[in-house]
């Protein structure tokens, strides 16, 4: 199936249900044992609580189509051991529910899939034979004027005669268009690659290069640059360090060679080509250097790689202008469309904590001062100035407005609105400390009916503005989690207050949530041989262990930040899930009172709550948070989690 097509919310959904409905029951073989012995005693003793443990014990077995009746018949004990051994042990069905997880661990989607169906999707056919990176640069290129004009002068300065003459007589959106088409995977490594020290790509490239222009120079480069496209392929065989050394050697004959051709400078002055050549180098890295921003936004956002201090929201919303993703006042409106809702594609399938990444993607490991490692999982930040102007552009379809003109228009309210409140007597001192609900309230009933004159003053008034301090980026400013930091304080309270015998120190408590990642694999490993499926495929796959221990992390009270003061601490959509799950507990604990639910039920009653008892889901849509999903692989981790919190 191809990614524009996949509906990964339908997919997840049947998959975990599919999952859930295989697990058929929460009962192991101690539990049947337990009661079965009850029965036989209340059966012996003659008394009258012998028809009420039947049913209990009739109802357990109906799960797995053991016949109660063997197990009630005193007289048929050989037959009922031969029954109770087809229900699994309490180990057994911890196994069952690792591997059922496991075996929906490989279906979860990343976001860098997320990323590509979005991709796909929007752009509808076009730059289908392209990946998702060179697909997105070359629709800015046709669309836009977004940091295109040093790849755009680069390509124009490598033309051939004949493609400059094409060229010069097109129109300005035929140019665009024949601009894009020559955009290649080659070119975008080739600007990655020069942004810190020219890489061996970008070091063959320049030399290939200039070796062509020393022919006026010296007619016999041309004999180099044939020889180095030849060395080039040879390269490809050998490793980086490998091919970086045999540059140097190759550069070094170059040198020696250009340093004995003599030429008479611009100014009058007689120099070498050797020094010619090394001045072409740095202002070819120039160039590149130049050039990069585009590239590196495209491979950013195709990879899944979420960038520090708000650089990664500003793309998205830039991101959703190009390729036409809409802002919906509510799902219920009849215009709405979930394919191209900006907040549900974005914010909350794309731009989130996906802890896959830490199997797949290594680069959050080593460069984790890079990237954001935990996501907050947010919707729009209806108190951010910059987000309502981009919004605005997004929303006001009426303007008739291109692509282009969006673009520039957001860019030059944004600029309006910090000059505005640079200038004002009296600007915002302050990040507004009303909850984001009013905000959006406003941008609703006000914003959006604004012409675009009135906007400015407007925002500049009644919004905390900044302008951008180093790499700070505008919607990094009013991120106050006013409405998150009073739910996390009335779910940290609430532990505090339930386990006030238990050990608290004001940032963890030293009762235990979560699976116990460590203890079930050396329960598990213990009766399992070696060369025994499940242990080879489940329990040696090292990156579903990392993933686990990743998702236990942020589970688990015993990551001590769990229970740290929430105004001390980013408030995350995982750690309000994970307070919650620990609120839950203890009040499923006095609720049931011993009783099992399965795992459709539990799943029920951690979203949505019951009678007075607000779900989890209350305080995520309150938060701007994505309500409980089967699309997210830490949601089903907390499922499956409290359901092992049954058994064991």
């Amino acid at each position: 199936m191809e990614y524009s097509e996949k509906n990964y919310t339908r997919y997840m959904s049947e998959m975990v249900n599919k999952t859930m409905a295989e697990i058929n029951s929460f009962y192991c073989r101690e539990d049947v044992e337990r009661k079965r012995a009850e029965v036989l005693y209340e059966q012996k003793k003659k008394r009258s609580g012998f028809s009420s443990r039947k049913r209990e014990l009739v109802q357990m077995c109906l799960a797995y189509g053991v016949d109660a009746e063997i197990l009630c018949h005193p007289e048929k004990e050989e037959e009922a051991q031969r029954l109770l051994k087809q229900i699994p042990t309490r180990k057994g069905l911890c196994k069952e529910l690792l591997a059922k997880f496991h075996a929906l661990y490989r279906q979860f989607p990343t976001s860098v899939q997320f990323f590509e169906r979005l991709v796909r999707r929007q752009l509808h056919g076009e730059f289908a034979q392209d990946s998702v990176r060179l697909a997105i640069v070359k629709k800015f290129v046709k669309e836009t004027e977004y940091e295109t004009e040093p790849l755009t002068e680069w390509l124009i300065g490598h033309f051939s005669e004949k493609e400059a003459a094409v060229y010069a007589g097109l129109k300005e959106e035929e140019q665009r268009l024949f601009l894009a088409d020559r955009v290649t995977e080659e070119l975008c490594d080739l600007f990655l690659a020069g942004t810190d020290s020219l890489g061996t790509t970008a070091v063959t490239g320049f030399m290939l290069e200039q070796l062509k222009k020393e022919e006026q120079w010296y007619p016999q480069s041309s004999e180099l640059h044939e020889r180095l496209l030849l060395l080039r392929e040879e390269w490809k065989n050998l490793s980086e360090s490998e091919v970086e050394q045999a540059q140097k050697i190759f550069r070094k004959e170059v040198l020696a060679v250009l340093g004995n051709v003599e030429y008479v400078t611009s100014n009058g002055n007689v120099s070498n080509r050797k020094a010619a050549f090394m001045q072409a180098q740095k202002d070819y890295k120039k160039k590149l250097r130049a050039g990069v921003q585009l590239f590196r936004f495209a491979d950013h956002l195709a990879n899944g790689k979420f960038i520090v201090s708000g650089n990664t929201k500003e793309m998205l919303y830039i991101f959703a202008i190009v390729f036409g993703l809409k802002v919906y006042l509510s799902e219920l409106a009849p215009e709405y469309k979930a394919e191209d809702d900006l907040v549900k594609n974005l914010f909350y399938d794309y731009y989130n904590d996906n802890l896959l990444r830490y199997v797949l993607d290594s680069d959050y490991v080593m460069q984790s001062k890079n990237y954001e490692t935990e996501p907050t999982g947010e919707g729009i930040n209806f108190k951010n100035y910059a987000e309502i102007v981009y919004l605005y552009y997004i929303y006001r379809e009426d303007l008739g407005l291109s692509i282009k003109e969006k673009l520039c228009r957001a860019e030059e309210t944004i600029k309006k609105c910090i000059d505005l409140s640079r200038n004002r007597k009296h600007p915002v001192q302050e990040a507004p400390k009303e909850a984001t609900e009013v905000y959006k309230r406003r941008f609703m009933d006000t914003v959006l009916v604004m012409e675009e004159e009135e906007l400015v003053a407007y925002l500049a008034e009644n919004y905390y503005i900044s302008s951008e301090d180093g790499n700070k980026k505008r919607t990094s400013y009013a991120q106050e989690q006013n409405t998150a930091s009073a739910y996390d304080e009335e779910l940290t309270r609430w532990i505090e207050e339930e386990f006030h015998e238990a050990s608290w120190d004001g940032e963890s408590i030293s009762y235990e949530y979560g699976i116990d990642v460590e203890g079930l694999y050396q329960m598990l490993l213990k009766n399992c041989p070696e060369g025994d499926r499940f242990r080879k495929e489940v329990l040696e796959d090292a990156d579903f262990r990392r993933l686990l221990d990743a998702l236990e992390t942020r589970l688990s009270s015993r990551d001590r930040n769990l229970f740290r003061d929430g105004k001390k601490k980013k408030i995350t959509r995982t750690r309000l899930i994970a307070l919650y799950y620990c609120y839950f507990i203890n009040v499923m604990s006095e609720e049931l009172d011993g009783e099992y639910l399965d795992l459709p039920t539990l799943l029920e009653e951690f979203a949505y709550g019951s009678g007075e008892r607000k779900g989890v889901d209350y305080y995520l849509e309150r938060c701007r948070y994505q309500k409980m999903s089967k699309k997210n692989i830490f949601d089903m981790f907390v499922v499956f989690a409290l359901y092992l919190e049954q058994i064991r």
